[in-house]
C-alpha cells in the first residue's frame, strides 16, 4: 500500500496554494510538487560517486541521475526548511518524515543525518563533488532541524559508509494512448452509458 506524507508546507504556484506531497513507492519517494522521484538514500550508501555513476550508465540505476543543487534546495523548501544562501534551519519541519522515507546514513545521541553526495563539482574540479547534509536534530537537547547544501567535499573515488548519493529521475509522463483514453474515450463512454440507462428506463416504464 502506498504511504503518503502531507508535508506541512504550502507552495505558491501560479498564485494558487498547492500542498507538497511525498509518496513512498518502496525504494523511492515521489515529490508531487517538483515532479521528481528521489531514490532511497540507503541504496547507494557507502558507494563512491564513480561507482554510482557507473550504475546509472549501465547497471541497476539506469534512468537515475545525480540531483543538482537547485533540486536539493527545492526538496529542502518542500519539507519546510527554506534555504537562505547555503543553509536553512527550522525548529519544526517535515525533515524527520523525509528521513523516515528515504533513510539515514548516520546517527548519534543528538541527531539523525543524511550525508548526500551531489552532482555538483567542487569549484570546477571534476575529481571532487560537493556533499549536502540533512539533519534531524533532537530539539530536547537543543539541536534543530537544518540543511547544509554545500557541507563538504568528497573525492569521486572515495567511498564512505556515512555517505549516500542524492539521485533523482523525472516522473515519467503517461503514454499518448493513455492520455487519449483518459481525455476522450472515458468521457465518451460515460455519455454512452448515460444514454443507455435513459433508454432502459423508458422501455421499462
Amino acid at each position: 500500500m502506498l504511504k503518503s506524507i502531507m508535508l506541512g508546507f504550502s507552495l505558491m504556484v501560479n498564485s494558487a496554494a498547492v500542498d507538497a506531497v511525498l509518496v513512498d513507492h518502496d525504494g523511492y519517494a515521489r515529490d508531487t510538487s517538483s515532479g521528481l522521484d528521489w531514490l532511497d538514500f540507503t541504496i547507494t550508501q557507502g558507494q563512491s560517486y564513480e561507482e554510482v555513476i557507473s550504475e546509472t550508465q549501465g547497471g541497476s540505476l539506469i534512468g537515475w541521475r545525480y540531483a543538482t543543487r537547485v533540486e536539493l534546495e527545492e526538496l529542502s523548501s518542500n519539507i519546510g526548511v527554506p534555504i537562505f544562501g547555503n543553509q536553512g534551519t527550522r525548529m519544526d519541519s517535515d525533515l524527520p518524515n523525509l528521513l523516515d522515507l528515504l533513510g539515514v546514513t548516520h546517527s548519534d545521541d543528538t541527531s539523525r543525518v543524511a550525508n548526500l553526495i551531489s552532482g555538483n563539482e567542487y569549484f570546477g574540479n571534476k575529481d571532487f563533488r560537493w556533499s549536502s547534509r540533512f539533519v534531524d536534530g533532537d530539539l530536547n537537547l537543543g539541536y534543530v532541524d537544518h540543511v547544509l547544501l554545500e557541507y563538504g567535499i568528497i573525492a569521486n573515488s572515495a567511498s564512505n559508509p556515512q555517505y549516500a548519493s542524492a539521485l533523482v529521475r523525472v516522473v515519467p509522463l503517461p503514454s499518448a494512448s493513455v492520455m487519449f483514453f483518459s481525455a476522450f474515450l472515458l468521457p465518451l463512454m460515460g455519455q454512452v452509458l448515460t444514454k443507455c440507462t435513459r433508454w432502459t428506463l423508458r422501455i421499462g416504464a
